[in-house]
């Protein structure tokens, strides 16, 4: 529809992988690889401080990030890499755009699994607590809790009026 999309990558080259394959479909549109790394509050940041001054104007953010590792990992701030990537970072970057988003009235689709439906939240102190009995993803607690947590978010933005959309 010659859009142009922004796409946040934390790897450039496979993002400039992705729309050489994407170009092979369609020529339409614009297709912008940006650096962005959720794991990294500071890389957060400095894409939010980018978007604001060169793109304010957005009509969609879409929330895909879904990693999934079976090793104990953390961010850079010390997050659990899950807890981290999957629903921090994004919730920093939505709360980040949120006068931008209000102002273009433009709509969240946060990319969640059904995987959330297994998972079980007790307490905020467990939120990051890696399953180290766990060797396989669909049994791994800390992506199944982040995952939720998409949901629990995308509720709550309803609630406060923005035009959110989740999905598996």
């Amino acid at each position: 529809r010659g859009a142009t999309v922004i796409l946040a990558c934390r790897n450039m080259e496979k993002a400039n992988e992705a729309i050489k394959k994407i170009r092979e479909e369609t020529k339409a549109g614009e297709m912008i690889p940006i650096e962005l790394d959720l794991a990294s509050f500071e890389s957060i940041h400095a894409f939010v401080n980018l978007i604001k001054e060169k793109f304010p104007k957005f009509e969609c953010l879409i929330n895909n990030a879904g990693l999934a590792v079976v090793t104990e990992q953390a961010t850079k701030e010390g997050i659990e890499l899950h807890t981290g990537t999957n629903h921090i970072g994004p919730f920093l970057l939505t709360n980040l755009l949120m006068e931008n988003i209000k102002m273009n009235k433009s709509k969240i689709v946060i990319v969640s699994s059904k995987a959330h439906e297994r998972a079980v939240l007790t307490k905020v102190d467990d939120l990051g607590e890696f399953d180290k009995g766990s060797k396989h993803i669909a049994a791994n607690a800390p992506y199944m809790k982040s995952k939720l947590m998409n949901f629990y978010f995308a509720k709550e933005l309803y609630k406060r009026g923005v035009d959110v959309h989740v999905c598996c």
